[in-house]
């Protein structure tokens, strides 16, 4: 059996216990789940809010944050495609248009912690996500490799099916600054570069929208 990573309990990834239990590893570790295809719904973390740090202290948070996907086969990678709402940025309340964008996440080799990884920003040619706030505007194009993100499989106590949970904590992220204007507390447009942090907890449904085990393997 191949390396496998689990938290039991429901307590979030940065203070959830982990184990793994050794093995010889057989190739890269993938995302697996028990019939295919699996739905993937995801939501962010309850204390871990996904966070897009900008210049200085300028953020946005979101108090939703919700995920699809879908995984045809076990993968070394899977997609999910976010939707974000109820969010403030710059000091004022925002909106996010993904405009097709997807975040790919990629299994990585074990680590202390679980497994590392990484997660790209993919969009159609053209297209980037669009922050509207205030009089401040933000473009996320695709990008790649963003890390560091660990990502493991918790195993919730009772009956609850086993999923997956990936948090990123300080990536590094590009992104242009289009507007900049009356009372906008940012430093100018332009190319910079911010960070990403926050919790992302996938859980894996059968095509009769039955919960299923997720597993790394």
């Amino acid at each position: 059996m191949a390396h496998i990573t689990k938290c039991v309990g429901l307590a979030l990834l940065a203070t959830c216990a982990l184990f793994a239990l050794a093995a010889s590893p057989a190739g890269a570790a993938t995302l697996q789940a028990e019939s295919y295809p699996a739905t993937l719904v995801g939501e962010q973390g309850t204390e871990e809010q996904h966070v897009f740090t900008f210049e200085g202290s300028n953020s946005l948070s979101c108090e939703e944050a919700n995920f699809t996907g879908e995984l045809t086969e076990a993968s070394t990678s899977f997609t999910v495609s976010p939707e974000y709402s109820g969010c403030t940025a710059f000091g004022f309340s925002a909106t996010v248009d993904m405009n097709g964008c997807d975040y790919v996440y990629t299994i990585g080799e074990p680590i202390e912690e679980g497994y590392e990884g990484s997660m790209d920003i993919v969009c159609p040619e053209g297209e980037s996500i669009e922050i509207a706030a205030g009089t401040c505007g933000v473009e996320i194009e695709s990008q790649e490799a963003i890390f560091p993100i660990i990502i493991i499989i918790v195993i919730p106590a009772g009956d609850a099916a086993a999923f997956l949970a990936g948090a990123a904590i300080g990536a590094a992220i590009g992104y242009w600054l289009k507007e900049d204007g009356f009372l906008c507390p940012a430093n100018g447009t332009g190319k910079k570069t911010g960070k990403f942090d926050g919790g992302t907890d996938v859980h894996g449904y059968t095509e009769s929208e039955e919960e299923q085990d997720l597993s790394i393997e």
